[in-house]
């Protein structure tokens, strides 16, 4: 009731035009009680809060949000004049001082005085009322601390509070030096002298063409697939073909035999050969590095040449119950692949605008055509 009081007279404060004499820098406004009696608030021209002295009693009147408030308690306020307050009236500052400190006093002897739940603040929901029931048993116990009618409450509760803040700042730092936070930190150092050494940043660690390129690859190894574009892996191949070995980044199934993976024409076995190369070759550079992945390692996690044949056969034109003939590997997976290798497309056409190659791009707009057709691509298989 006292704030929404408070409120409604901060808003007619600043309705209500200056009465009477021009010079005043206050505000004349009329209270219903004590007989229409006219109190001039010029004491509180300056913003909230405001804090003064009235028979020895030091108040203020400031504005809170809802989250400030703990709780409300029982009281009859009826004789409350918010105006008279505003103005500074000490007889009504007097009293309202003097009934509070009684409300906060009868509080502390431990006196139920918080509103019910259902009773007087009518809430319904479930939820609300069990968390102002927990709300409840928290003020209960404020009620028993001893601090609460220490002459040095506030002194004491600054000391508390700068305590809690250097201990939360100490734990902070704890954490920063801890094994938690600083594990990362020396392969984070390795990866930076492995994309140092191919040219993806330079000594300054400022990002180079290589590296705008590799932040273009996102479903794939990013290393693998720049350093296939940038090395002319994919240069002389055909678009059939270059789809096909791009497939070996993408696919993420089981490793079948080798001689299957590689049952594929001469051209292509060659590309294959020179990109499994290049991935040992990033492998060992990353061991320089001192990083701690084998590069046999390194080659088994970003190459698989298990759906080479089948992606080359489905570029060609064959039919999808065809190319399954040519692997073990699931229906659904050959599907999922696939579908993820014309994205795999896009992202290659994206780094080829970015390092401005025509060749490249031409070539991958023609192979992200030759396999997104038929049943595969299709909106739903029920009825296409």
């Amino acid at each position: 009731e006292v704030v929404g009081r408070l409120e409604e007279t901060t808003q007619k404060l600043s309705e209500l035009k200056v009465k009477g004499d021009a010079s005043s820098d206050g505000v004349a406004m009329y209270s219903k009680r004590g007989g229409g009696k006219v109190y001039n608030t010029q004491v509180f021209g300056q913003h909230l809060p405001v804090t003064m002295e009235s028979k020895g009693c030091v108040w203020s009147v400031r504005e809170v949000s809802a989250d400030d408030i703990l709780c409300v308690l029982r009281g009859d306020m009826g004789g409350f004049d918010g105006r008279a307050v505003l103005a500074n009236d000490d007889e009504t500052i007097g009293a309202t001082v003097e009934f509070l400190a009684k409300v906060w006093e009868t509080f502390l002897n431990g006196k139920e005085m918080l509103l019910s739940a259902k009773g007087d603040l009518k809430l319904q929901d479930i939820d609300d009322i069990q968390s102002y029931l927990k709300l409840s048993e928290l003020i209960a116990r404020v009620q028993n601390f001893r601090c609460n009618v220490s002459n040095k409450l506030f002194e004491q509760f600054r000391i508390v509070q700068a305590k809690m803040r250097v201990e939360q700042r100490v734990s902070e730092l704890r954490h920063k030096l801890s094994d938690a936070s600083l594990q990362q930190m020396p392969e984070f150092h390795q990866r930076i002298a492995v994309l140092q050494q191919f040219g993806y940043l330079d000594h300054m660690q400022l990002v180079q063409m290589k590296g705008r390129v590799a932040c273009e690859i996102q479903s794939c190894d990013e290393l693998l697939a720049t350093e296939m574009i940038f090395r002319g892996v994919l240069t002389s191949l055909k678009p059939e073909e270059a789809i096909s070995l791009i497939s070996s980044l993408v696919f993420q199934g089981g490793r079948s035999d080798e001689e299957g993976e590689m049952d594929v024409d001469t051209s292509l076995r060659q590309k294959c050969e020179e990109l499994t190369a290049l991935a040992l070759e990033i492998g060992e550079m990353q061991q320089v590095c001192q990083m701690l992945i084998p590069p046999e390692d390194y080659l088994r996690s970003c190459l698989n040449f298990g759906l080479v044949k089948v992606v080359y056969e489905w570029a060609c034109g064959r039919e999808f119950k065809e190319i399954c003939d040519y692997t073990d590997v699931m229906e659904g997976t050959i599907v999922r692949t696939i579908i993820r290798l014309e994205e795999t497309c896009r992202e290659f056409k994206d780094a080829a605008r970015v390092m401005g190659d025509p060749h490249l791009l031409k070539l991958m707009e023609e192979a992200s055509f030759m396999i997104k057709r038929d049943v595969i691509f299709a909106a739903s298989l029920y009825v296409q």
